[in-house]
C-alpha cells in the first residue's frame, strides 16, 4: 500500500511540475526546450533559489503540493531554516540549476514564511495565507484557502 501511494505521489508530482513550469527557449547545450520537454522533480529539488538581480536565498529541498496535484510551494533551505516560497512568485526554465523569485520581496519579512523542519505551518490557514500573502503577494498563491471546520487536522497528517 506504502508503495503504490508513493508511486501516486511520484507520479502526481511530475504532472504538477509538467503543468505548472515555465518553459522558455536557450536551455542548456544539447537539451531540448519547447511543449516536448520533461520536467522532473529531481532537477528542480537542489536547485539555487535567488531574487531577481542575482542574491540567492537558498536551495530547494522539497516541493509542497495542493490537493488538486499543483505545485503550491517550493521549499527552500535558508540559513538553517525552511522557507516556504510560492510557485507563483518564480520563474523555472525546465532543466535549469536555478529557480528566480520574480516578485518583488523585503527580506526582512522572510522570517514570517520560515519554519522548523520539525513543524511545518499549514499553508492553508487563513493566518499563514496572510503571512505568505504580505511577504510574497496575494497574487502568487495559487488558490483560495480551503476550508475546513476548525479541528479537523490539514490533508496528509496522521
Amino acid at each position: 500500500m506504502r508503495r503504490a501511494l508513493s508511486w501516486g505521489v511520484c507520479l502526481t508530482l511530475l504532472s504538477a511540475i509538467s503543468a505548472a513550469a515555465q518553459v522558455t527557449p536557450g536551455g542548456p547545450a544539447g537539451t531540448p526546450t519547447g511543449a516536448g520537454m520533461t520536467r522532473r522533480a529531481s532537477t528542480l529539488i537542489g536547485s539555487t533559489v535567488s531574487v531577481k538581480g542575482g542574491t540567492a536565498l537558498g536551495k530547494v529541498v522539497d516541493i509542497a503540493i495542493g490537493e488538486e496535484g499543483t505545485v503550491d510551494y517550493l521549499i527552500v533551505r535558508s540559513e538553517g531554516r525552511l522557507m516556504a516560497v510560492p510557485w507563483g512568485a518564480v520563474s523555472y526554465t525546465a532543466g535549469a540549476t536555478t529557480v528566480t523569485v520574480v516578485t518583488p520581496i523585503q527580506r526582512e519579512r522572510l522570517k514570517d514564511v520560515t519554519f522548523e523542519e520539525s513543524t511545518w505551518p499549514d499553508f492553508y490557514t487563513e493566518k499563514w495565507r496572510k503571512s505568505a500573502g504580505t511577504v510574497w503577494g496575494e497574487k502568487t498563491l495559487r488558490r483560495p484557502p480551503l476550508k475546513r471546520k476548525p479541528g479537523t487536522p490539514p490533508p496528509g497528517s496522521p
